[in-house]
Protein backbone atom coordinates (compact mmCIF):
# COMPACT_ATOMS: atom_id res chain seq x y z
CA UNK A 1 0.00 0.00 0.00
CA UNK A 2 2.76 2.47 1.04
CA UNK A 3 6.67 2.00 0.46
CA UNK A 4 9.00 4.20 1.44
CA UNK A 5 12.60 3.34 -0.13
CA UNK A 6 16.36 4.28 0.55
CA UNK A 7 15.11 7.54 2.24
CA UNK A 8 17.99 10.20 2.74
CA UNK A 9 17.66 13.46 4.65
CA UNK A 10 20.24 15.49 6.14
CA UNK A 11 19.64 19.22 7.90
CA UNK A 12 23.39 20.75 7.29
CA UNK A 13 25.80 18.79 8.96
CA UNK A 14 23.15 16.48 11.13
CA UNK A 15 22.17 13.07 9.47
CA UNK A 16 18.45 12.19 10.09
CA UNK A 17 17.92 9.38 8.11
CA UNK A 18 20.18 7.37 5.68
CA UNK A 19 18.91 4.83 3.19
CA UNK A 20 15.87 4.50 5.31
CA UNK A 21 12.99 1.53 4.29
CA UNK A 22 9.47 1.33 5.19
CA UNK A 23 6.42 -0.94 4.24
CA UNK A 24 2.80 -0.50 5.51
CA UNK A 25 0.58 -3.22 4.04
CA UNK A 26 -3.22 -2.92 3.85
CA UNK A 27 -5.08 -2.58 7.36
CA UNK A 28 -2.34 -2.08 9.49
CA UNK A 29 -1.87 0.58 12.13
CA UNK A 30 1.46 1.81 12.18
CA UNK A 31 2.73 4.38 15.13
CA UNK A 32 6.22 5.92 14.29
CA UNK A 33 8.47 6.41 17.70
CA UNK A 34 11.60 7.59 18.65
CA UNK A 35 13.11 10.34 20.87
CA UNK A 36 12.31 14.21 20.20
CA UNK A 37 14.54 15.12 17.42
CA UNK A 38 14.81 11.14 15.61
CA UNK A 39 12.96 12.98 12.90
CA UNK A 40 9.31 11.55 13.03
CA UNK A 41 7.80 14.52 11.52
CA UNK A 42 9.85 14.97 9.20
CA UNK A 43 9.07 11.31 7.36
CA UNK A 44 5.44 11.43 8.30
CA UNK A 45 5.83 15.35 6.64
CA UNK A 46 7.68 13.45 3.29
CA UNK A 47 5.33 11.06 2.96
CA UNK A 48 2.01 13.62 3.10
CA UNK A 49 4.30 15.71 0.61
CA UNK A 50 4.54 12.72 -1.74
CA UNK A 51 1.02 11.30 -1.36
CA UNK A 52 -1.53 14.17 -0.61
CA UNK A 53 0.41 17.65 -1.63
CA UNK A 54 1.66 16.72 -5.40
CA UNK A 55 5.62 17.28 -4.55
CA UNK A 56 6.91 14.64 -6.12
CA UNK A 57 9.34 12.74 -3.85
CA UNK A 58 10.48 9.07 -6.07
CA UNK A 59 11.66 7.17 -2.62
CA UNK A 60 7.67 7.09 -2.12
CA UNK A 61 5.26 4.76 -3.60
CA UNK A 62 1.87 4.41 -2.98
CA UNK A 63 -1.01 2.22 -4.40
CA UNK A 64 -2.58 3.54 -7.63
CA UNK A 65 -6.59 5.18 -6.29
CA UNK A 66 -5.82 5.41 -2.66
CA UNK A 67 -7.87 7.66 -0.54
CA UNK A 68 -5.49 9.62 1.65
CA UNK A 69 -6.37 12.06 4.53
CA UNK A 70 -4.17 14.01 6.86
CA UNK A 71 -4.27 17.08 8.92
CA UNK A 72 -3.90 19.88 6.86
CA UNK A 73 -1.51 22.49 8.12
CA UNK A 74 -2.82 26.17 7.40
CA UNK A 75 -6.47 27.05 8.58
CA UNK A 76 -6.97 30.75 8.03
CA UNK A 77 -9.46 33.16 9.26
CA UNK A 78 -12.76 32.20 7.12
CA UNK A 79 -16.44 32.59 7.24
CA UNK A 80 -17.08 28.94 6.70
CA UNK A 81 -19.50 27.31 9.15
CA UNK A 82 -17.66 24.63 11.38
CA UNK A 83 -20.10 21.88 10.40
CA UNK A 84 -19.49 23.40 6.72
CA UNK A 85 -15.86 23.03 7.01
CA UNK A 86 -15.81 19.50 8.03
CA UNK A 87 -18.40 18.29 5.63
CA UNK A 88 -15.93 19.94 2.71
CA UNK A 89 -13.45 16.86 3.48
CA UNK A 90 -15.63 15.23 0.93
CA UNK A 91 -14.67 17.09 -1.92
CA UNK A 92 -17.58 15.89 -4.11
CA UNK A 93 -19.57 17.30 -1.58
CA UNK A 94 -17.69 20.38 -1.28
CA UNK A 95 -18.01 21.15 -4.78
CA UNK A 96 -21.98 20.72 -4.41
CA UNK A 97 -22.02 22.85 -1.04
CA UNK A 98 -20.28 25.87 -2.80
CA UNK A 99 -23.08 25.67 -5.76
CA UNK A 100 -25.83 25.42 -2.61
CA UNK A 101 -24.45 28.82 -1.02
CA UNK A 102 -23.49 30.93 -4.10
CA UNK A 103 -27.33 29.61 -5.16
CA UNK A 104 -28.59 31.02 -2.51
CA UNK A 105 -26.58 34.45 -2.26
CA UNK A 106 -28.04 35.00 -5.80
CA UNK A 107 -31.68 33.91 -4.56
CA UNK A 108 -31.53 31.56 -7.43
CA UNK A 109 -34.26 29.10 -5.40
CA UNK A 110 -35.03 26.94 -8.33
CA UNK A 111 -31.33 26.23 -8.73
CA UNK A 112 -31.17 25.92 -4.80
CA UNK A 113 -34.09 23.52 -4.81
CA UNK A 114 -32.26 21.05 -7.43
CA UNK A 115 -28.66 21.15 -5.61
CA UNK A 116 -30.89 20.36 -2.31
CA UNK A 117 -32.26 16.89 -4.03
CA UNK A 118 -28.43 16.50 -5.67
CA UNK A 119 -27.62 16.90 -2.06
CA UNK A 120 -29.81 14.11 -1.03
CA UNK A 121 -28.89 12.05 -3.05
CA UNK A 122 -25.18 11.79 -2.41
CA UNK A 123 -25.96 11.87 1.21
CA UNK A 124 -25.52 15.31 2.07
CA UNK A 125 -27.51 15.08 5.21
CA UNK A 126 -26.12 11.74 6.30
CA UNK A 127 -22.89 13.40 6.08
CA UNK A 128 -23.90 16.21 7.63
CA UNK A 129 -25.15 13.69 10.24
CA UNK A 130 -21.55 11.94 10.80
CA UNK A 131 -19.51 15.97 11.05
CA UNK A 132 -21.83 16.64 13.92
CA UNK A 133 -20.99 13.42 15.72
CA UNK A 134 -17.40 13.85 14.79
CA UNK A 135 -17.73 17.38 16.22
CA UNK A 136 -19.46 16.38 19.18
CA UNK A 137 -17.05 13.59 20.27
CA UNK A 138 -14.21 16.36 19.72
CA UNK A 139 -15.91 18.72 22.69
CA UNK A 140 -17.73 20.95 20.36
CA UNK A 141 -21.28 22.37 21.55
CA UNK A 142 -24.23 22.34 18.70
CA UNK A 143 -23.93 25.96 19.14
CA UNK A 144 -20.54 25.99 18.21
CA UNK A 145 -21.89 23.83 15.01
CA UNK A 146 -22.79 27.52 13.41
CA UNK A 147 -19.87 29.43 14.26
CA UNK A 148 -17.22 30.70 11.88
CA UNK A 149 -13.84 29.17 11.53
CA UNK A 150 -12.24 32.67 12.18
CA UNK A 151 -14.18 32.91 15.59
CA UNK A 152 -12.48 29.66 17.15
CA UNK A 153 -8.98 29.53 19.08
CA UNK A 154 -6.01 27.64 18.10
CA UNK A 155 -6.58 24.81 19.94
CA UNK A 156 -10.30 24.49 18.80
CA UNK A 157 -9.10 25.27 15.26
CA UNK A 158 -6.72 22.16 15.63
CA UNK A 159 -9.97 19.62 16.52
CA UNK A 160 -11.88 21.13 13.84
CA UNK A 161 -9.02 20.50 10.96
CA UNK A 162 -8.55 17.01 13.15
CA UNK A 163 -12.81 16.58 12.72
CA UNK A 164 -12.43 17.26 8.90
CA UNK A 165 -9.32 14.51 8.38
CA UNK A 166 -11.73 11.72 10.38
CA UNK A 167 -14.05 12.64 7.85
CA UNK A 168 -12.87 12.41 4.64
CA UNK A 169 -13.47 9.34 2.86
CA UNK A 170 -10.03 7.57 3.04
CA UNK A 171 -8.57 4.13 2.86
CA UNK A 172 -5.34 5.64 4.29
CA UNK A 173 -5.31 8.02 7.19
CA UNK A 174 -1.33 10.02 8.15
CA UNK A 175 -1.77 11.95 11.65
CA UNK A 176 1.16 13.51 13.36
CA UNK A 177 0.34 13.96 17.13
CA UNK A 178 -3.37 14.29 16.64
CA UNK A 179 -3.73 13.83 20.52
CA UNK A 180 -2.58 17.34 20.88
CA UNK A 181 -4.83 20.04 22.34
CA UNK A 182 -7.29 17.72 23.51
CA UNK A 183 -8.20 16.68 26.96
CA UNK A 184 -8.36 13.44 28.61
CA UNK A 185 -12.24 12.69 27.41
CA UNK A 186 -11.83 13.35 24.26
CA UNK A 187 -8.79 11.61 23.56
CA UNK A 188 -10.78 8.20 25.18
CA UNK A 189 -13.73 9.29 22.56
CA UNK A 190 -10.36 9.24 19.24
CA UNK A 191 -9.73 5.82 20.64
CA UNK A 192 -12.68 4.66 20.20
CA UNK A 193 -13.14 6.28 16.87
CA UNK A 194 -9.95 5.23 15.13
CA UNK A 195 -10.31 1.50 16.71
CA UNK A 196 -13.33 1.19 14.62
CA UNK A 197 -11.94 2.58 11.34
CA UNK A 198 -11.32 -0.08 9.09
CA UNK A 199 -8.44 1.61 6.75
CA UNK A 200 -4.38 2.17 7.09
CA UNK A 201 -2.90 4.81 9.70
CA UNK A 202 0.32 5.84 10.09
CA UNK A 203 0.72 8.48 13.01
CA UNK A 204 3.00 10.07 15.41
CA UNK A 205 2.34 10.15 19.43
CA UNK A 206 3.73 10.88 22.31
CA UNK A 207 0.80 9.10 24.27
CA UNK A 208 1.83 5.65 25.43
CA UNK A 209 -1.63 4.77 26.52
CA UNK A 210 -3.20 6.01 23.27
CA UNK A 211 -0.29 3.95 20.70
CA UNK A 212 -1.09 1.04 22.73
CA UNK A 213 -4.37 1.34 22.25
CA UNK A 214 -4.62 2.25 18.59
CA UNK A 215 -1.15 0.79 16.93
CA UNK A 216 -0.59 -3.39 16.35
CA UNK A 217 2.71 -2.35 14.62
CA UNK A 218 5.70 0.30 15.87
CA UNK A 219 8.08 1.61 13.87
CA UNK A 220 10.91 2.51 15.86
CA UNK A 221 13.11 5.29 14.34
CA UNK A 222 16.99 3.76 15.25
CA UNK A 223 20.35 4.74 13.92
CA UNK A 224 19.08 6.85 11.22
CA UNK A 225 17.55 3.85 9.88
CA UNK A 226 13.26 2.37 10.42
CA UNK A 227 12.76 -1.17 12.10
CA UNK A 228 9.55 -2.26 12.15
CA UNK A 229 8.28 -4.27 15.00
CA UNK A 230 5.05 -6.23 15.49
CA UNK A 231 2.28 -4.95 18.06
CA UNK A 232 1.75 -2.82 20.23
CA UNK A 233 3.70 -0.20 22.18
CA UNK A 234 4.35 -2.28 25.29
CA UNK A 235 5.27 -5.80 23.47
CA UNK A 236 7.55 -3.59 21.15
CA UNK A 237 9.68 -2.86 24.57
CA UNK A 238 9.78 -5.97 24.95
CA UNK A 239 10.73 -7.64 21.24
CA UNK A 240 12.92 -4.19 21.38
CA UNK A 241 14.89 -5.00 24.70
CA UNK A 242 15.22 -8.74 23.38
CA UNK A 243 16.40 -8.26 19.96
CA UNK A 244 19.07 -5.37 21.60
CA UNK A 245 20.77 -8.38 23.82
CA UNK A 246 20.80 -10.77 20.76
CA UNK A 247 22.50 -8.48 18.77
CA UNK A 248 24.92 -7.61 21.70
CA UNK A 249 25.41 -11.57 22.04
CA UNK A 250 26.42 -11.69 18.41
CA UNK A 251 28.87 -8.64 18.58
CA UNK A 252 30.57 -9.94 21.07
CA UNK A 253 31.08 -13.61 19.87
CA UNK A 254 31.86 -11.69 16.52
CA UNK A 255 34.60 -9.38 18.51
CA UNK A 256 36.22 -12.86 20.25
CA UNK A 257 36.31 -14.71 16.83
CA UNK A 258 38.00 -11.38 15.33
CA UNK A 259 40.33 -11.05 18.74
CA UNK A 260 41.35 -14.74 18.39
CA UNK A 261 42.19 -14.37 14.37
CA UNK A 262 43.30 -10.98 14.66
CA UNK A 263 46.06 -12.58 17.85
CA UNK A 264 47.01 -15.74 15.12
CA UNK A 265 48.10 -13.44 12.20
CA UNK A 266 49.78 -10.49 14.45
CA UNK A 267 51.82 -14.00 15.92
CA UNK A 268 52.38 -15.93 12.66
CA UNK A 269 52.61 -12.90 10.06
CA UNK A 270 56.32 -13.29 9.47
CA UNK A 271 56.97 -16.61 9.90
CA UNK A 272 56.92 -18.51 6.14
CA UNK A 273 55.76 -21.59 7.63
CA UNK A 274 52.27 -19.96 8.74
CA UNK A 275 52.61 -16.61 6.25
CA UNK A 276 49.55 -18.32 4.21
CA UNK A 277 47.60 -18.86 7.24
CA UNK A 278 47.67 -15.20 8.13
CA UNK A 279 46.75 -13.98 5.11
CA UNK A 280 43.60 -16.41 4.89
CA UNK A 281 42.47 -15.35 8.30
CA UNK A 282 43.21 -11.66 7.36
CA UNK A 283 40.92 -11.96 4.52
CA UNK A 284 38.00 -13.53 6.66
CA UNK A 285 37.53 -10.79 9.04
CA UNK A 286 37.52 -8.55 5.79
CA UNK A 287 34.72 -11.07 4.35
CA UNK A 288 32.57 -11.39 7.78
CA UNK A 289 29.67 -9.05 7.85
CA UNK A 290 30.38 -7.20 10.74
CA UNK A 291 27.93 -6.95 13.44
CA UNK A 292 27.12 -3.09 15.35
CA UNK A 293 27.79 -2.58 19.03
CA UNK A 294 24.68 -2.08 20.37
CA UNK A 295 24.33 2.13 20.71
CA UNK A 296 22.51 3.07 23.79
CA UNK A 297 20.81 6.14 23.89
CA UNK A 298 21.49 8.84 26.84
CA UNK A 299 18.58 7.97 28.98
CA UNK A 300 16.81 10.75 31.07
CA UNK A 301 16.51 9.95 34.68
CA UNK A 302 16.19 12.30 37.33
CA UNK A 303 14.74 12.61 41.23
CA UNK A 304 13.41 14.85 43.64
CA UNK A 305 15.72 15.78 46.66
CA UNK A 306 13.97 14.98 50.20
CA UNK A 307 11.74 17.59 51.40
CA UNK A 308 11.52 19.28 54.31
CA UNK A 309 8.88 18.10 57.16
CA UNK A 310 5.89 20.43 57.70
CA UNK A 311 2.92 19.85 59.61
CA UNK A 312 -0.73 18.41 58.72
CA UNK A 313 -2.96 19.39 57.22
CA UNK A 314 -0.06 20.74 54.50
CA UNK A 315 -2.76 23.20 52.80
CA UNK A 316 -6.56 23.68 53.55
CA UNK A 317 -9.17 25.27 51.58
CA UNK A 318 -12.24 26.53 54.21
CA UNK A 319 -15.60 27.72 52.17
CA UNK A 320 -13.91 28.67 49.29
CA UNK A 321 -15.15 30.17 45.73
CA UNK A 322 -13.19 31.19 43.20
CA UNK A 323 -12.90 32.41 39.25
CA UNK A 324 -11.80 34.73 37.16
CA UNK A 325 -14.82 37.55 36.96
CA UNK A 326 -16.53 39.31 40.37
CA UNK A 327 -18.96 37.39 41.89
CA UNK A 328 -19.23 35.15 39.20
CA UNK A 329 -17.44 31.67 40.70
CA UNK A 330 -16.70 28.58 39.03
CA UNK A 331 -15.92 26.66 42.02
CA UNK A 332 -18.11 26.71 45.07
CA UNK A 333 -17.54 26.70 48.51
CA UNK A 334 -14.61 24.21 48.66
CA UNK A 335 -13.84 22.24 52.06
CA UNK A 336 -10.61 20.73 51.12
CA UNK A 337 -7.74 19.55 52.61
CA UNK A 338 -4.56 18.10 51.83
CA UNK A 339 -1.93 16.18 53.35
CA UNK A 340 1.64 14.83 53.17
CA UNK A 341 1.79 12.12 50.86
CA UNK A 342 -1.42 12.20 49.56
CA UNK A 343 -1.34 11.96 45.47
CA UNK A 344 -4.33 13.14 43.97
CA UNK A 345 -5.50 13.07 40.40
CA UNK A 346 -7.86 15.37 38.87
CA UNK A 347 -10.85 14.28 37.00
CA UNK A 348 -13.13 16.84 35.12
CA UNK A 349 -14.39 17.77 31.19
CA UNK A 350 -12.78 20.28 29.76
CA UNK A 351 -13.71 23.67 31.67
CA UNK A 352 -14.79 22.16 34.96
CA UNK A 353 -12.48 23.92 36.75
CA UNK A 354 -9.12 21.85 37.09
CA UNK A 355 -6.24 24.35 36.42
CA UNK A 356 -8.51 26.74 38.29
CA UNK A 357 -8.40 24.96 41.42
CA UNK A 358 -4.48 24.35 40.64
CA UNK A 359 -4.25 28.13 40.21
CA UNK A 360 -6.12 28.29 43.59
CA UNK A 361 -4.05 26.11 45.67
CA UNK A 362 -0.70 27.55 44.09
CA UNK A 363 -1.51 31.17 45.27
CA UNK A 364 -1.74 32.84 41.92
CA UNK A 365 -5.53 33.10 41.97
CA UNK A 366 -6.95 34.68 45.20
CA UNK A 367 -10.28 33.56 46.57
CA UNK A 368 -13.23 35.66 46.20
CA UNK A 369 -14.91 34.10 49.11
CA UNK A 370 -13.36 32.11 51.87
CA UNK A 371 -10.07 31.77 53.41
CA UNK A 372 -6.48 29.35 52.22
CA UNK A 373 -4.62 27.90 55.22
CA UNK A 374 -0.94 26.76 53.97
CA UNK A 375 1.29 25.58 56.42
CA UNK A 376 4.43 27.96 57.01
CA UNK A 377 7.10 26.45 55.77
CA UNK A 378 5.19 24.87 53.08
CA UNK A 379 7.29 24.67 49.49
CA UNK A 380 5.20 24.48 46.84
CA UNK A 381 6.35 23.11 43.22
CA UNK A 382 3.67 24.46 40.47
CA UNK A 383 3.71 23.48 37.14
CA UNK A 384 1.74 24.46 33.96
CA UNK A 385 2.72 25.48 30.23
CA UNK A 386 2.44 28.92 31.48
CA UNK A 387 5.17 28.13 33.61
CA UNK A 388 7.20 27.42 30.39
CA UNK A 389 6.08 31.15 28.95
CA UNK A 390 7.36 33.01 31.94
CA UNK A 391 11.13 31.52 31.11
CA UNK A 392 13.41 34.61 30.22
CA UNK A 393 14.05 33.79 26.53
CA UNK A 394 17.04 35.87 26.23
CA UNK A 395 19.00 34.29 29.46
CA UNK A 396 20.00 30.88 30.18
CA UNK A 397 19.19 27.54 32.19
CA UNK A 398 22.36 28.68 34.32
CA UNK A 399 21.09 31.94 34.82
CA UNK A 400 17.29 30.55 35.51
CA UNK A 401 18.96 28.41 38.27
CA UNK A 402 21.36 30.91 40.02
CA UNK A 403 18.16 33.44 40.36
CA UNK A 404 16.49 30.51 42.53
CA UNK A 405 19.88 30.19 45.15
CA UNK A 406 22.66 32.33 46.92
CA UNK A 407 26.14 30.52 47.49
CA UNK A 408 26.44 27.48 45.15
CA UNK A 409 29.04 27.29 43.67
CA UNK A 410 28.73 27.58 39.96
CA UNK A 411 30.08 23.99 39.11
CA UNK A 412 27.78 22.53 41.39
CA UNK A 413 24.81 24.14 39.45
CA UNK A 414 26.38 22.73 36.23
CA UNK A 415 26.77 19.29 37.52
CA UNK A 416 23.05 19.56 38.64
CA UNK A 417 21.52 20.82 35.26
CA UNK A 418 23.51 18.14 33.21
CA UNK A 419 20.91 15.84 35.50
CA UNK A 420 18.46 17.14 33.14
CA UNK A 421 20.56 16.55 29.73
CA UNK A 422 21.74 20.11 29.67
CA UNK A 423 25.40 19.55 29.34
CA UNK A 424 28.43 22.03 28.93
CA UNK A 425 27.09 23.00 24.94
CA UNK A 426 23.51 23.48 26.88
CA UNK A 427 23.62 25.65 29.50
CA UNK A 428 24.63 29.16 28.51
CA UNK A 429 22.37 28.92 25.33
CA UNK A 430 19.26 31.22 25.79
CA UNK A 431 15.83 29.31 26.38
CA UNK A 432 14.45 30.77 23.14
CA UNK A 433 16.42 28.63 20.86
CA UNK A 434 15.12 25.44 23.03
CA UNK A 435 12.00 23.12 21.88
CA UNK A 436 8.77 22.85 24.09
CA UNK A 437 10.43 19.52 25.86
CA UNK A 438 14.06 21.14 26.44
CA UNK A 439 11.80 23.95 28.20
CA UNK A 440 9.82 21.89 30.32
CA UNK A 441 13.19 19.68 31.07
CA UNK A 442 14.63 23.29 32.39
CA UNK A 443 11.13 23.79 34.27
CA UNK A 444 11.24 20.40 36.16
CA UNK A 445 14.96 21.47 37.03
CA UNK A 446 13.94 24.70 38.45
CA UNK A 447 10.94 22.56 40.78
CA UNK A 448 13.56 19.75 41.93
CA UNK A 449 16.17 22.18 43.12
CA UNK A 450 13.34 24.16 45.25
CA UNK A 451 12.56 21.03 46.88
CA UNK A 452 8.73 21.09 47.40
CA UNK A 453 6.86 19.43 49.69
CA UNK A 454 3.93 19.85 47.46
CA UNK A 455 3.49 19.19 43.63
CA UNK A 456 1.04 21.02 41.45
CA UNK A 457 1.20 19.57 37.78
CA UNK A 458 -1.21 20.59 34.97
CA UNK A 459 -0.02 18.57 32.18
CA UNK A 460 2.91 18.30 32.98
CA UNK A 461 4.02 15.67 29.80
CA UNK A 462 2.48 17.95 26.97
CA UNK A 463 6.22 18.50 24.56
CA UNK A 464 7.58 15.54 26.23
CA UNK A 465 9.04 12.14 24.21
CA UNK A 466 8.33 8.97 25.29
CA UNK A 467 11.70 8.47 27.15
CA UNK A 468 10.91 11.82 29.12
CA UNK A 469 7.65 10.88 29.97
CA UNK A 470 8.74 7.84 31.37
CA UNK A 471 11.77 9.59 33.43
CA UNK A 472 8.83 12.03 34.35
CA UNK A 473 6.45 9.23 35.62
CA UNK A 474 9.31 6.78 37.25
CA UNK A 475 10.48 10.48 39.38
CA UNK A 476 6.90 11.12 40.39
CA UNK A 477 6.29 7.45 41.96
CA UNK A 478 9.52 8.21 43.98
CA UNK A 479 8.41 11.34 44.81
CA UNK A 480 7.71 11.50 48.73
CA UNK A 481 5.84 14.27 48.91
CA UNK A 482 2.27 15.41 48.28
CA UNK A 483 1.25 15.82 44.78
CA UNK A 484 -1.97 16.78 42.94
CA UNK A 485 -1.87 15.89 39.12
CA UNK A 486 -3.85 16.96 35.66
CA UNK A 487 -3.14 15.12 33.10
CA UNK A 488 -4.99 13.99 29.40
CA UNK A 489 -2.05 11.18 29.67
CA UNK A 490 -3.93 8.36 31.20
CA UNK A 491 -0.99 6.16 31.49
CA UNK A 492 0.60 8.92 33.78
CA UNK A 493 -2.39 9.28 35.93
CA UNK A 494 -2.37 5.41 36.67
CA UNK A 495 0.96 4.98 37.38
CA UNK A 496 1.15 8.24 39.63
CA UNK A 497 -2.19 8.51 42.01
CA UNK A 498 -3.49 6.18 44.69
CA UNK A 499 -6.96 8.30 44.42
CA UNK A 500 -9.20 10.91 42.57
CA UNK A 501 -11.03 14.49 42.74
CA UNK A 502 -13.89 14.95 40.41
CA UNK A 503 -14.65 18.23 39.67
CA UNK A 504 -17.95 18.88 38.38
CA UNK A 505 -20.69 21.86 38.38
CA UNK A 506 -18.29 23.81 40.01
CA UNK A 507 -17.88 21.15 43.31
CA UNK A 508 -15.02 18.89 44.11
CA UNK A 509 -15.92 15.21 45.36
CA UNK A 510 -14.18 12.17 45.54
CA UNK A 511 -14.07 9.77 42.89
CA UNK A 512 -14.00 6.30 44.18
CA UNK A 513 -13.25 4.57 40.95
CA UNK A 514 -10.57 4.20 38.37
CA UNK A 515 -9.69 6.48 35.82
CA UNK A 516 -11.19 4.01 33.14
CA UNK A 517 -14.59 3.60 34.98
CA UNK A 518 -14.74 7.80 34.77
CA UNK A 519 -14.11 8.09 30.78
CA UNK A 520 -17.15 5.29 30.51
CA UNK A 521 -18.89 7.26 32.52
CA UNK A 522 -18.72 10.62 30.33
Amino acid sequence: MLTVKNFSLQFGQRILFEKLNLTVFSGQKVALVGPNGAGKTSLLKHIIESVCEGIKHEEVEIAKGLRVAYIEQELHDIDILAIDFVVFGDAKLAELKTKMLKAEAKQDYDKLANFYVQWEEQGGFVAEAKASELLHGLGFSDQEFIQPIKSFSGGWRMRLKLARCLFTPADLLLLDEPTNHLDLETISWLKKWLNKFLGTMVFVSHDRDFIDAIADNIASIETKKCVLYKGNYSQFEDKKAEAMAQQQNLYDKQQAVISHMTAFVNKFKAKASKAKQAQSRLKAIDRMEKVAAVQMSKAFHFEFFPSDVVGNPLIRLDNVSVGYQPEVAILKKLKLSVRSGDRIGLLGLNGAGKSTLIKTLSGVLKPQVGEIFKQSKLKIGYFAQHQLEALNLEQTPLWHLQELTTGVKELDLRKFLGRFLFGAEHVNVPVGKFSGGEKARLAFAMIVWQRPSLLLLDEPSNHLDLDTREALMMALQQYEGAMILVAHDEFLLNNCVDQLWLIKDGMVNPFEDSVKDYLNSV
